[in-house]
């Protein structure tokens, strides 16, 4: 684990001080901040990946809609292989008339290789850097796949006179990082989206807040912006459009009971671990105490096999569905922790209980469903099938206070046709 923010800000001062001079201009420190707090929690086999990634994942495939592309999205590298996210993103191109797109297409391509006498002049330079074996070929080869991509994006922008925004999905990862920057230096705004609920008090989410380049963050709620704000954030960034995975859903006035005997699990990102061992413990007595059956619902980063000594029990299964409405709609209720699938549950009023650690502040104006034991989590379920009008209530109270008032689309349709008016604003208030 990275043991501290010292230690952290010590590889950074490393990495920028032997910094190739091909990449020097992009602030690479900061631009691999994300990478390096990463590597830390990630195995061998994530290692020997990003080895590989210029070869196995290479080329960008560029798309255009329309005649006046102003807008150019990139999806890029660092979250190639989510496919939901990128659902969701399309829903973001949809907001506009006329766009460009660059897209990472996972192709294998050996092209690379010719130029692999850099990673090798690079880790010669990096020789003397205070960092470990292991995590200076981690971010050489970095540098070298992202120096690779960074030349095609800007094969496209050269060419492009036309282009007056960028959006990137999530910027402080490394293809997104270098991409801003990129366009900054050419006079083009910038702006990323919000993918997740980030917990400030998680030093790798946080970095979300503060480490973000972009001239504009298109946040989820109003309680993005709070955190934002209180983390000594740039206040005028900060414009709430509402969660992209909204756009043209529905919107529940009221809360849909089922009794079908089933309830499910959503287990949260590896580093929530403690958390989905509580979850699935709390399920395994829900289901022997009231003979009900539980799907589990793994977060992406997480595997089956991590958790396979919890699934012994015939009646606790792993769902694999890959739309979170769909699996949703098939339990009576849900266990969630610290997880952004909060606001899809609350936006879909679908009955939850969510258990408190005591670590996770991000819900904590939410107190009407919240279980710090069993015991509790008892409490509140037999309380929810003798009456079921508190736990509309509460979610009413919830969407209150986390969602958007206005559709989302509309909110993006504001930001992304009107961006200049925005930029005047914004220019003038920095």
């Amino acid at each position: 684990m990275l043991k501290n923010k010292e230690n952290l800000k010590r590889i950074q001062f490393e990495v920028e001080k032997y910094c190739p001079k091909e990449l020097s201009v992009y602030n690479i420190s900061y631009a691999l901040t994300y990478n390096i707090a990463c590597y830390y929690y990630k195995d061998f086999k994530h290692l020997l990946k990003v080895l590989l990634s210029p070869v196995l994942k290479d080329d960008y495939s560029v798309y255009k809609k329309g005649e006046k592309a102003e807008i150019l999205f990139i999806y890029g590298s660092s979250y190639a292989d989510r496919d939901d996210y990128f659902e969701k993103y399309k829903k973001v191109f949809s907001c506009v008339d006329s766009y460009k797109l660059i897209k990472d297409n996972k192709n294998i391509n050996f092209k690379n290789l010719f130029g692999m006498w850099r990673v090798l002049v690079w880790l010669w330079k990096y020789r003397k850097a205070d960092i470990n074996s292991n995590l200076k070929k981690y971010i050489v080869f970095l540098m070298y796949d992202q120096y690779c991509k960074l030349n095609k994006i800007k094969r496209v922008v050269e060419n492009d006179n036309s282009i007056k925004l960028g959006v990137c999905w999530c910027d402080v990862h490394l293809s997104d990082y270098l991409f801003v920057k990129y366009l900054q230096q050419k006079g083009i705004k910038t702006a990323t989206l919000q993918h997740g609920m980030f917990d400030p008090d998680e030093y790798l989410y946080k970095l979300a807040y503060i480490n973000s380049p972009s001239d504009y963050f298109l946040c989820w709620n109003k309680l993005t912006k709070d955190i934002a704000d209180n983390l000594g954030c740039e206040e005028n960034k900060y414009i709430v459009v509402g969660a992209p995975q909204f756009i043209d859903t529905d919107n529940y006035d009221n809360c849909t009971i089922t009794n079908n005997g089933v309830f499910g699990v959503a287990l949260s990102s590896y580093l929530d671990e403690y958390d989905n061992i509580q979850l699935l413990n709390n399920a395994d007595e829900i289901v022997k105490k009231y003979n009900l059956k539980c799907l589990v619902r793994l977060h992406p980063s997480l595997k089956k096999e991590e958790y396979s000594k919890y699934f012994v029990n015939d009646n606790i299964i792993v769902d694999n569905e890959k739309n979170f409405e769909l699996y949703m709609n098939k339990c009576d209720f849900l266990l969630v922790a610290n997880s952004g699938i909060y606001f899809n549950i609350i936006k879909n009023m679908k009955p939850f209980f969510q258990y408190d650690s005591g670590k996770n502040k991000l819900y904590k104006d939410v107190k009407w469903n919240k279980y710090t034991s069993l015991d509790e989590l008892l409490l509140l379920y037999d309380r929810y099938i003798k009456d079921y009008t508190y736990m509309e209530q509460g979610l009413i109270e919830a969407k209150a206070l986390y969602l958007v008032n206005k559709p989302e689309r509309i909110l993006y349709e504001e930001f992304l046709k009107n961006f200049e008016e925005y930029n005047k604003e914004y220019d003038r208030q920095i």
